[in-house]
């Protein structure tokens, strides 16, 4: 009987043992061909516009007892946004086989099945209208 606690006693404390934390790696990939190159960001988007105000010592309109002292406010002034009449084209970065079309400067591809409906919706429109 002693034997069989004293067998079980090394299994038992081995079910006890902590298990190591598991170390999650976070770091950042970087994906080459993801990125925008800076030189082309503003044919893209705009950047937004911030402005600096250099403010000496002044008293804390709240509360007379409180002096601030003399420092600067950073204030934006415009939010970026999208640029929706570029200059020149810019290539994006989207992956080796993602072509991007500039609906802009192209016509819409139309397909048989486009035309075919278009005809016939221009048919029916022409009938009610000599049935007017």
């Amino acid at each position: 009987m002693h034997r069989a606690i004293l067998i079980s006693l090394p299994f038992l404390l081995v079910a006890c043992a902590t298990k190591p934390p598991r170390v999650v790696d976070m770091t950042a990939l970087s994906v080459p061909g993801t990125t925008l190159p800076s030189d082309g960001i503003e044919s893209v988007r705009y950047a937004e516009n911030i402005k600096t105000y250099p403010l000496g010592r002044y008293v804390d309109p709240n509360n007379s007892r409180i002096m601030h002292e003399g420092h600067s406010i950073y204030r934006v002034e415009k939010t970026a946004k999208w640029n929706l009449h570029p200059n020149e084209p810019v290539s994006v970065p989207l992956g080796p086989i993602t072509h991007v079309r500039d609906s802009a400067r192209t016509a819409s591809p139309i397909g048989d099945e486009l035309v075919a409906e278009l005809n016939r919706q221009k048919e029916a429109t022409k009938l009610s209208l000599i049935h007017i």
